[in-house]
């Protein structure tokens, strides 16, 4: 077995990264957002950044359950309290180019691991917008406006919604997510988690 970072061997078969790479990892103080609507598990540096590369564009599958351990330990009262699970959607197009959305894979996993339901084709991305990672934060924001839908809106009436994303950054996409949602349905409430998120 090797690190998925670097390729060093590691010893032990269960771990994808080896204690170099581990030790760059900075993990986010739950204390300092649990007054938040937004949790995260690790601060977007750069390792951060080319694990969460590794799981967008090669391979969600090899890190999904190292994320879902990490989601799992640390958020286990979010899941808990959340009565549905939503993944932030991908463009029709660009899911038919990459073939798989890495949020849904895993959604869906935390989902059926946790015994909550998983909605993928409620929050819908109707809107082909730029990658955000090449724009700015201004123009980040204005990405995304009006890139949702949303359908079968009366599902969300009254649950505990649980939106879903692999790295937040600006917070341009939850934040249209949220918005379209609220919008459109009348949700109890709306928490967000993702792996990775920059630090303000």
């Amino acid at each position: 077995m090797h690190c998925v970072i670097c390729k060093t061997e590691v010893i032990s078969n269960k771990s994808v990264l080896c204690y170099s790479c581990w030790g760059d990892l900075s993990f986010i103080d739950q204390n300092m957002i649990q007054h938040s609507n937004v949790a995260a598990i690790i601060d977007y540096n750069s390792i951060a950044r080319k694990l969460i590369h590794m799981f967008k564009y090669k391979s969600p599958w090899l890190l999904c359950d190292l994320f879902i351990n990490w989601i799992s330990l640390t958020y286990a009262e979010i899941i808990k309290n959340s009565d549905v699970i939503i993944p932030v959607p991908m463009h029709k197009y660009k899911l038919m180019i990459r073939s798989y959305n890495q949020v849904a894979i895993l959604g869906q996993k935390l989902a059926k691991q946790h015994k909550k339901q998983c909605l993928l084709n409620i929050l819908i991305k109707i809107k082909n917008t730029k990658s955000q990672s090449l724009l700015d934060e201004n123009l980040r924001s204005l990405n995304v406006i009006d890139a949702f839908s949303l359908r079968n809106e009366k599902k969300l009436e009254n649950k505990n919604i649980l939106l879903l994303d692999d790295v937040i950054t600006t917070g341009s996409t939850v934040a249209e997510c949220i918005k379209t949602i609220k919008s459109n349905s009348n949700p109890q409430s709306i928490k967000v988690l993702c792996v990775a998120m920059t630090k303000n």
